[in-house]
């Protein structure tokens, strides 16, 4: 029988997907339009970039174009 993935593992997954394919900024933007303004924009966006420091904001980037540039 299949376990369930965590929906906590499931949300992280595709966020990491969706930065992957179409960068950070685009993975906002897309995932803007399906979220509605309820909160603390601060509050929002320390959680969602939560384990983001420079170095590893700088590595994704840098794996972005490599693979832009391969494709």
């Amino acid at each position: 029988m299949h376990e369930e993935t965590p929906i906590a593992e499931v949300n992280r997954r595709a966020w990491e997907a969706l930065v992957r394919e179409l960068g950070i900024a685009d993975a906002v933007r897309f995932v803007q339009q399906f979220a509605p303004d309820l909160g603390n924009y601060i509050e929002t966006r320390q959680a969602l970039f939560d384990g983001y420091d420079l170095d590893r904001l700088m590595d994704e980037i840098s794996q972005f174009v490599s693979a832009k540039q391969s494709r």
